[in-house]
């Protein structure tokens, strides 16, 4: 929470504009790692702050892994 506050002040955005641009495609790339895991919960780490695209990206790859 504190590299999402520290990036939000140094764009000048609030936290809610700067996590909708951030995380726009995580609402159909978590939902696609539910139907495959039955996963319901996330946790975001500092890794997923700083290259969202990439951790969602390999998120869903593992998903389909058995």
């Amino acid at each position: 929470m504190d590299r999402l506050v520290a990036l939000a002040l140094d764009q000048s955005v609030s936290v809610r504009d700067l996590c909708a641009s951030r995380f726009k495609d995580y609402q159909f790339g978590l939902k696609l790692i539910a139907q495959n895991t039955g996963q319901s919960e996330f946790h975001l780490d500092l890794d997923a702050v700083e290259a969202p695209d990439k951790a969602l990206s390999d998120w869903v790859v593992a998903s389909y892994r058995p």
